[in-house]
């Protein structure tokens, strides 16, 4: 199995679980990951969740995992004056999705309209990634993922494993599930519990609010149907869960 990983320290587990596997292992920022997907460079790929919502077709999302959390310290806005002050935040192209995450917490939390901007002269900073360990104690930011919860009430859904459209098979996904407890059980042993690697019913109502503010904050057109994989029992094909409608 070729897997290409979005390149997150919260994948780390993952990595090493599916190097434990046997399998390949490509690290990369989360356009390429979808990108690779999409071309089918690829088997199975962690693609953060805004790439999915926003071009859902030519991909389905498998049943047997997701990255999700309650907090999440590898995605953080940094302050550089009073929160109600903030206009302006830096950020990165790689960083769209955290960008429509700081838009949606400052409007819909904390009543403050701030636009992501390029360059150095802002307001605030948008960390991301392994950027976030450069960042001292006694900074003013704010941690995306838990601002997230605050405000939904569901964790956020960072990513989703996709596979190419027509690709998906019964046993990608045991595989999947596979990966995922190896994962889970690396993660217990380093009691870190704020992230999730189930794409449960915890983690698919964290992905309506997701999509919904994609909707309303332009990011998406409409509404789309999630492109879910569901595997056929008994060569009867079953709906799709009402989430994905």
């Amino acid at each position: 199995m070729l897997v290409a990983l979005w390149d997150s320290p919260a994948a780390d587990c993952l990595e090493s679980a599916a190097r434990s596997l046997s399998w390949m292992v490509e690290r990369q920022d989360g356009v390429t990951c979808d990108a690779l997907v999409r071309a089918r460079q690829v088997d199975l790929g962690l693609v953060p969740a805004y790439h999915v919502l926003a071009a859902g077709r030519g991909i389905q999302v498998l049943p047997g995992g997701a990255l999700s959390s309650w907090s999440f310290p590898h995605a953080q806005l940094q302050l550089s004056r009073p929160l109600q002050q903030v206009r302006t935040f830096t950020c990165t192209p790689p960083q769209v999705q955290e960008a429509l995450m700081a838009r949606v917490i400052l409007k819909e939390h904390y009543g403050v309209d701030a636009l992501p901007v390029a360059g150095d002269s802002a307001d605030a900073t948008l960390h991301s990634g392994s950027a976030c360990e450069t960042l001292q104690a006694g900074d003013n930011r704010l941690n995306l993922g838990q601002e997230w919860f605050e405000l939904l009430q569901y964790p956020m859904v960072w990513a989703l494993f996709v596979c190419a459209s027509g690709t998906a098979t019964p046993a990608m996904t045991a595989a999947l599930k596979t990966l995922t407890s190896r994962a889970e059980e690396q993660l217990r042993q380093q009691d870190r519990n704020a992230i999730r690697l189930r794409l449960d019913d915890l983690a698919l109502a964290g992905l309506t609010g997701l999509r919904e503010y994609l909707y309303y904050y332009g990011a998406i057109e409409e509404m789309a149907e999630l492109p879910y994989y569901q595997p056929d029992e008994a060569g009867i094909s079953e709906p799709p869960p009402p989430w994905a409608t």
